[in-house]
């Protein structure tokens, strides 16, 4: 028997997920050493503000060719600071709301 009773996908997103202002996360993989890592950093810096220092991780994968930047948290005011940004050598692939803050 077969079961003829399918979604036709997922149910739709609704406009408003988050809630602003709130910390965030953004997380980059892209090719480069320091120079992206700090390309990285500045993008967050333009759109949040770059009064205070910015927590920044990185990481290389396990052949070197890539570095994965993880910046933040930091303070998000509204749903336009979040939009992805690029610099030719990455994007950003992540963006996470940090729970209990805001």
């Amino acid at each position: 028997m077969s079961d003829t009773t399918h979604s036709p996908g997922p149910p739709p997103c609704p406009i408003q997920v988050n809630t602003y202002p709130c910390e965030r996360l953004f997380t980059a993989v892209g090719s480069g050493g320091e120079d992206f890592r700090l390309a990285m950093v500045r993008c967050v810096e333009e759109v949040v503000g770059g009064a205070a220092p910015v927590p920044c991780d990185t990481r290389s994968s396990s052949k070197g060719a890539y570095l994965s930047v993880r910046v933040g948290p930091v303070r998000v005011e509204n749903r336009d600071q979040v939009g992805g940004r690029a610099d030719g050598r990455g994007a950003w692939v992540r963006r996470s709301c940090v729970k209990g803050r805001s």
